[in-house]
């Protein structure tokens, strides 16, 4: 997934774990905007901070101890 600066073109971030996302939604609160979520091919939810990247199994929504 890249993060994109639609203004000036910008790619601003990176964020991969190997799978594919169908679907990201930004956090709607104005003071956690650098939180969004990913659906990805996997049938996990990847939770994204521009500092962590958290992968939730969908069955439990416990964090995967195997993701960075």
């Amino acid at each position: 997934m890249k993060l994109w600066d639609t203004e000036t073109g910008q790619c601003l971030s990176r964020f991969s774990n190997g799978k594919i996302p169908y679907v990201v939604r930004f956090h709607p609160d104005d003071d956690k905007q650098n939180i969004f979520l990913a659906g990805m091919s996997d049938k996990k939810i990847v939770q994204v901070s521009f500092s962590t990247v958290v992968a939730l199994d969908m069955n439990d929504n416990r964090p995967n101890p195997s993701t960075t």
